[in-house]
């Protein structure tokens, strides 16, 4: 039976904007290179042109706004695109159901991925040796800034795919996707990303048991939070701990941390540091400031317990597994490098229920939450 297809400019729109940073991310594109940079000029429009022709509720376009505002002021003081991009991709997906995006995304992530490494392979491109002499560690970057980063790029492709077949797999899927991993540890030597896809693994499989779920209801909805705070309480007290510098490589992700909010003081909007600490919580707070971190871990918590609370337990345990990589590595401030800000921002502009600002006879009334009191009976 013959299938009618309707073209839709706005999924048109989309898509190059979307299409476009994904497939520059599987051929190491960073946000600062010049091939990336230049195709924002053209596809940017592109998202606005696409935001522009959508419908909107009062309290969406007060969203939108405040949104807009919060990106602007991010990237004059801190002159960087992540913010930006986050706000910008939120709003041009608003209306989307973000489940029915994956099964292109790694597809389209995933060839460009594999082409891009081919090259490598062939000598076409730069492999990138990477020595490391203190530690005697002979690594590749493929062209991204550093080993990690590659190997978290083939990590968010399998997290696409997951998505994609809502954590279905096959124990062949299992053993393909392991082999995988390290077979590009080989080369990456990449601990914290063949950690990550092997949790990502084994959560999935836990996410079957009763316990598991048990724990997950009652501690792991709360493990941004409870890792936030973690990592904080660590880096400050980095030299007073003594057990926290005992891990080599791990324990330097807490020292540079601690010099980090030594050097500077978190700020609402961040700053301008030119330098980082692989440790995610502690990134987001002194270089994208409170406000972006406070909607990172409330937001993200938020998502987490919507899908404990509909059972939706596979989503749950990937969840949890990129809270505890936001440990190890800070790609997750990136909507490019995690697809939860898709979800928070499908979340977020949700217009199914009833909206907390809206506009009735010319009045703008906001809906408060119930508040239940219980007073105890004498």
């Amino acid at each position: 039976m013959a299938r009618d297809y309707v073209f839709r400019l706005t999924d048109a729109l989309l898509w190059l904007y979307w299409g476009f940073q994904i497939v520059m991310k599987g051929f190491a594109q960073e946000s600062d290179d010049t091939v990336f940079l230049y195709g924002l000029f053209v596809i940017v429009p592109l998202a606005v042109l696409k935001i522009a022709l959508g419908r909107y509720s009062f309290q969406t376009i007060i969203l939108t706004v405040l949104m807009v505002a919060f990106a602007a002021i991010s990237y004059i003081t801190i002159k960087n695109t992540t913010v930006p991009i986050l706000v910008i991709t939120l709003i041009t997906f608003k209306g989307y159901e973000v489940d029915s995006i994956f099964k292109y995304c790694w597809k389209i992530r995933g060839a460009a991925f594999l082409v891009h490494i081919s090259l490598c392979f062939a000598g076409i491109m730069d492999i990138g040796p990477y020595y490391m002499e203190a530690q005697d560690r002979m690594r590749y970057t493929f062209g991204y800034s550093h080993p990690n980063l590659a190997h978290a790029e083939l990590f968010i492709i399998i997290v696409y795919y997951f998505l994609a077949r809502k954590g279905r797999l096959k124990w062949f899927e299992y053993v393909a996707i392991m082999a995988l991993n390290v077979g590009f540890f080989l080369f990456t030597d990449s601990r914290t990303g063949m950690l990550a896809i092997s949790m990502l693994l084994f959560f999935n499989i836990l996410a079957h048991f009763r316990l598991y779920r048990f724990f997950a209801s009652h501690i792991g909805k709360y493990s941004y939070i409870i890792f936030a705070v973690l990592t904080y309480v660590l880096s400050v007290n980095y030299y007073n701990i003594g057990f926290i510098q005992k891990f080599g490589t791990f324990s330097s992700r807490f020292q540079t941390a601690y010099y980090l909010q030594r050097a500077s003081s978190f700020t609402l909007f961040g700053r301008n540091l030119h330098y980082s600490t692989d440790l995610g919580y502690m990134n987001s707070l002194f270089n994208y400031g409170v406000i972006f971190f406070v909607v990172l871990i409330v937001g993200h918590t938020l998502l987490l317990r919507r899908a404990i609370n509909d059972k939706k337990w596979f989503f749950a345990s990937l969840m949890i597994v990129i809270s505890i990589y936001y440990i190890l590595e800070h790609f997750s401030d990136s909507v490019l490098y995690s697809p939860l800000w898709l979800y928070f921002g499908e979340m977020i502009f949700d217009e199914s229920r009833t909206p907390i600002i809206r506009r009735v006879d010319g009045d703008i009334r906001i809906r408060l939450p119930n508040i239940k009191i219980r007073r105890k009976l004498r």
